[in-house]
């Protein structure tokens, strides 16, 4: 086995964020390859073999990555768009631009909203991707390649839709999938992208969209799969989102196509698991 490659950070401040809230004015860390060999106060140890790189980082703060759980990156290429709309408006405002992106649009995206979050000290992030348009080339492919790039560890959660304007949705018609297709389409995400190991940079779980539910063929058919799931779930007239004036309006929608609000509906199809 080759011998593990060192960096060395000198001279800076250390939060650890451990269960102690152990804290150093002046401290060094010692990577391993993709491990934290040691820290500790001031100066690191002599000694240490196969140091590639030494890093002084005065003045500077060293943390632990920050994890952003939620996100939509194709969305940031219609930032300011609708601001002056709530929720339920702004969606429908600008799915007939959302049902139009392709997959340059959609990397370009991830690569503007990864670049930005690693800038704040984002290094782990999950990006929930439910817009799939006919004939918009390997989206999946395009998010998870951009991640690749920047070096984040990264999940995508895999949504779908199927309910579109025809069928009492939001999405124009040509923006959705068939529930055949969107399971075919994740499952096969899955197979190609999704890494269960314990070092794994790149994850894949199964997401379909608030307003497609999924019936328990889909969960049933999901929980077969090496991966994890996770669903964004309507808000409800009783515990509405707060500071989203359209939370009333969502459950009014979502209660008719379902017959009981999100979370009962999630029972009922079998998708609240150990794993979701």
């Amino acid at each position: 086995m080759a011998a593990a490659q060192r960096i060395v950070i000198e001279n800076c401040s250390i939060a650890t964020v451990d269960a102690n809230d152990t804290e150093y004015a002046t401290g060094h860390l010692v990577i391993a390859d993709n491990r934290i060999e040691s820290l500790g106060a001031g100066k690191a140890p002599e000694g240490l073999e196969n140091v590639v790189r030494r890093i002084d980082a005065t003045g500077h703060l060293v943390t632990p990555g920050l994890v952003n759980t939620h996100h939509h990156f194709y969305q940031w290429i219609t930032r300011g768009l609708a601001t002056d709309h709530n929720l339920f408006n702004w969606l429908v405002a600008l799915y007939p631009t959302w049902a139009r992106i392709d997959e340059q649009m959609v990397r370009s995206a991830a690569q503007g909203s990864l670049a930005m979050m690693a800038r704040g000290g984002v290094t782990t992030a999950m990006d929930h991707h439910y817009v799939y348009p006919q004939g918009s080339g390997d989206l999946s492919g395009a998010i998870i390649g951009a991640a690749r790039d920047m070096g984040v560890r990264f999940t995508l959660a895999r949504g779908s839709m199927d309910r579109s304007e025809k069928d009492g949705g939001l999405p124009p018609d040509f923006a959705v999938e068939t529930l055949e297709g969107a399971l075919a389409a994740t499952e096969e995400t899955v197979k190609q992208h999704h890494d269960s190991s314990f070092d794994a940079m790149t994850q894949v779980a199964v997401a379909p969209a608030p307003r497609s539910p999924s019936p328990p063929n889909c969960s049933s058919r999901a929980a077969s799969w090496p991966a994890g799931s996770a669903c964004a779930c309507t808000p409800t007239a009783r515990r509405p989102w707060r500071r989203r004036s359209s939370a009333t309006s969502c459950s009014a929608w979502a209660r008719p196509t379902t017959s009981s609000p999100p979370a009962g509906s999630a029972r009922t199809c079998g998708w609240r698991t150990a794993s979701t």
